[in-house]
């Protein structure tokens, strides 16, 4: 389910640690627009500022999303 999610919807897997104890948080995104996607590296120093940042985020919190 996880690879069709990327290929169909453009959607990006993460594994997000935690600010608490460091645990990873397994997570999907789905950009806004259909922009390329880029690392936090990436965007770190770089002029590149995708329209996506300035658009809202949904987080779904329940394990896997009920997606995948």
């Amino acid at each position: 389910m996880r690879y069709m999610l990327e290929k169909n919807f453009d959607g990006r897997h993460f594994m997000i640690k935690s600010h608490y104890d460091g645990t990873l948080i397994d997570a999907m995104f789905f950009p806004a627009t259909s922009e390329k996607i880029y690392l936090k590296d990436e965007l770190k120093n770089s002029s590149i500022k995708p329209d996506y940042i300035n658009n809202p985020t949904v987080i779904m919190c329940n394990p896997n999303a009920f997606f995948y």
